[in-house]
C-alpha cells in the first residue's frame, strides 16, 4: 500500500518549473501574434466594406482603393502599398491584399505571419 501511494505524489518541481515555462512561452507568442491578426481581422472587415458601398456599380478602381484606404485608416492598420491590389472591369471589381508581417518574439528570433484576402464584388 506505501508503495503505490508514493507514486502518486503529483507533479515534482522540475515538471512544474517546465509546464510554466511552455505556459510563459505560449503567452508570450499570444501578446506578440495577437494584435496582428486584430489588425487582420480589421483588414478583412475593411474589404467587406467596400461591397456595401452603393456607387460600387459604377466604381473606378482608385474610388475603391480610397474607400479600402479610408476604412483602413479608421481601424489604424497600415499596409505597404504593394500590398494592395485592386483591379475593376465591366463585369467585377477585384481586390487582393497580400501581406506579411514580422514581430520580434526574443532577441534576434522572430515571428513571421503571412496573410491573404482576395475578393470579387459583381457590379
Amino acid at each position: 500500500m506505501t508503495r503505490s501511494v508514493v507514486k502518486q505524489r503529483g507533479f515534482s518541481g522540475l515538471l512544474w518549473l517546465i509546464f510554466l515555462l511552455l505556459a510563459g512561452f505560449a503567452g508570450l507568442v499570444g501578446m506578440k501574434a495577437g494584435p496582428t491578426y486584430y489588425d487582420d481581422y480589421a483588414i478583412g472587415q475593411a474589404v467587406a466594406s467596400v461591397a456595401e458601398q452603393p456607387e460600387l456599380a459604377t466604381a473606378s478602381r482608385q474610388d475603391v482603393r480610397a474607400w479600402l484606404e479610408r476604412a483602413l485608416q479608421t481601424q489604424l492598420v497600415e499596409l505597404p502599398e504593394d500590398a494592395v491590389l485592386v483591379s475593376a472591369n465591366r463585369n467585377d471589381v477585384s481586390i487582393r491584399i497580400d501581406y506579411e508581417r514580422r514581430v520580434n518574439l526574443l532577441m534576434n528570433i522572430d515571428l513571421v505571419m503571412t496573410f491573404e484576402h482576395h475578393r470579387v464584388f459583381n457590379r
